[in-house]
């Protein structure tokens, strides 16, 4: 045991002082017991030396740790894990920098940067009257997609579809089959009935109807999800018309409540939109047409009223109003406005 000790010791110190030559270490110098084998000229016993040097059949055999020719591959493998392991070392001990960086810095994932993004708007989405409660994670990241959605000009079957499709991979055929059954009880039911016939659906899918989110199966979180969805579209969107020129929306936030008015005034076919917004912290709103280019702009530094208006607003454009509450890490709040004929 002793032996097999002493060999491991052996070999780790001669790793050591081939990798200190090889980067070129201060300390690749000869070790202490090297320099203590200093050779005493009366000791050498000349006789005897000569004996053997005469006949090297009475020399003792010479051990040593090289292997034979035929294993040249293991010499290579376990030079090249040699290497490997100590540059693994020395990088460990200095980190490589970017270009931009003068020392080590800590970066946030995405993940954690998604969850921070959508805090100020979780509140509202928790108070979606749904059958089940979604996971917070599952209503933000359904919210994340609405807030594109919102603002193309999609049939609402295909908004839904791409809202949730990401939380059910590889199931693009039934979800859209599942979509269509759910849209046809939509177009007939108040939301109140719709909500009932969404568990009605569920038990259809399941022998028993599920107690949360995680308990359901596949097709009743699908059927969930679409609910949550279209729930949240509608949430996103000020779609004005003749017989409803004006819409409000209420949004509850960690620093209060959050109002907002549109109304759509129409004067000898020239079409105004007027943006009302109550906001409970300082904030900029802004309102943009179909480029993004910027329509209208307005902030405060504190709570209070906030008031826009876009002359010659086009019928059936989509407008966008984007509320930004200028705090770290959070994203604005962003509706879809459209004028309908």
């Amino acid at each position: 045991m002793n032996n097999e000790t002493n060999n491991a010791d052996e070999t780790n110190r001669n790793d050591d002082r081939f990798f200190d030559w090889l980067f070129g270490s201060a300390d690749a110098s000869p070790s202490s017991d090297h320099k203590d084998r200093s050779i005493d000229p009366e000791s050498i016993n000349l006789a005897s030396a000569s004996s053997e040097i005469a006949d090297p059949a009475a020399s003792p055999p010479v051990t040593t740790d090289l292997p034979p020719v035929g294993d040249i591959p293991a010499v290579q493998t376990r030079f090249n894990a040699l290497i490997e392991r100590r540059l693994r070392v020395e990088i460990e001990k200095n980190l490589p920098l970017f270009p931009w960086e003068t020392s080590i810095l800590d970066y946030e994932t995405e993940t954690a940067r998604d969850e921070t993004v959508q805090l100020s708007w979780l509140r509202r989405l928790q108070q979606i009257e749904l059958p089940i409660r979604l996971p917070d994670h599952t209503l933000t990241s359904i919210f994340t997609r609405c807030q594109e959605l919102a603002r193309q000009p999609l049939q609402e079957g295909l908004q839904i579809v791409r809202a949730i499709e990401h939380l059910f991979p590889n199931s693009d055929r039934w979800l859209h089959e599942l979509t269509g059954t759910f849209l046809q009880e939509a177009t007939v039911r108040d939301a109140s009935s719709l909500k009932e016939r969404v568990i009605d659906l569920a038990r259809n899918n399941s022998p028993q109807s599920p107690r949360s989110f995680d308990d359901a199966s596949i097709p009743q979180q699908a059927l969930l999800s679409m609910l949550a969805a279209r729930e949240i579209l509608q949430e996103l969107r000020f779609d004005l018309t003749p017989n409803a020129p004006q819409l409000e929306r209420r949004w509850q936030l960690e620093h209060g409540d959050l109002a907002i008015a549109i109304e759509a005034v129409n004067v000898e076919a020239e079409i105004t939109i007027q943006v009302y917004c109550e906001v409970p912290a300082a904030c900029t709103i802004h309102l943009f047409d179909v480029d993004e280019h910027d329509a209208a702009i307005m902030s405060c530094d504190d709570h209070g009223e906030l008031y826009l208006t876009l002359h010659n607003a086009i019928v059936d454009q989509t407008y966008t109003l984007e509320i930004n509450s200028g705090q770290p890490h959070t994203t604005p709040l962003q509706f879809a406005v459209r004028v309908r004929s």
